[in-house]
């Protein structure tokens, strides 16, 4: 990232000729790339520890960068959580499929080295079983002469989000969700949480509707 981002920019500027301005210049045409907040919140981790050492060692007397971060870059998108049908159709084609990735089929926990595997490689492998998911269900589709129902793109948070969701929908108490989860901030699982029932509370409202399996067309 520093390299890709910093180096030919900012890293042009000496230390000693650096100032705010330069750093929010930098943010704002990073958010108008249309770059994540997140990461530019990264780019500015890696920025102000460097310069704070500066300010330490008396190079500068002032850090240029603290406060800049701002609400630069676009929100991150609200995580969706499988539905519980493309969950049974993950497991079974897992559970059913010959494709090999790094050596192993099924489902994986660490790697030949016994090591546990860091999320990016969960999410390529994640990555990798949707792929070969979906070559697999558009030929089928082709094959049957229908619209091909893929799966959404796969990451270890969408897992996580996943099965918050569904111990949600089992009414699992929700100190427990929180405890099993690991947040911090019980509210983060009462967001879950409501999602869930205002969700929930919709389905049941239409479901009370006497709807028409068929819209007349309005003249």
């Amino acid at each position: 990232m520093w390299d890709y981002r910093i180096r030919n920019t900012l890293g042009n500027i000496r230390v000693v000729d650096f100032k705010t301005s330069h750093v929010r210049m930098f943010f704002s045409a990073l958010s108008d790339e249309g770059l994540a907040h997140s990461t530019i919140k990264g780019l500015y981790g890696l920025l102000n520890p460097s310069f704070e050492l500066a300010v330490e060692d008396g190079i500068i007397r002032k850090n240029p960068v603290t406060g800049t971060l701002g609400d630069y870059g676009a929100p991150a998108k609200e995580k969706e959580a499988l539905t519980l049908e493309q969950q049974e159709k993950l497991l079974k084609f897992v559970e059913q499929s010959n494709v090999e990735i790094g050596g192993r089929s099924g489902f994986i926990f660490n790697t030949k080295h016994g090591r546990p595997i860091m999320p990016a490689g969960v999410n390529s492998f994640l990555k990798n079983i949707v792929n070969a998911y979906n070559k697999k269900e558009s030929k089928l589709a082709e094959e049957e002469k229908r619209e091909p129902e893929l799966m959404p793109p796969i990451s270890s948070h969408t897992l996580r989000h996943t099965g918050c969701t569904r111990l949600g929908e089992n009414n699992v108490n929700l100190k427990v969700m929180q405890y099993v989860m690991g947040h911090s901030d019980a509210q983060i699982t009462m967001n879950v949480y409501n999602h869930i029932a205002e969700k929930s509370h919709v389905e049941n409202e239409m479901s009370k509707m006497n709807l028409p399996e068929t819209v007349p067309a309005v003249v």
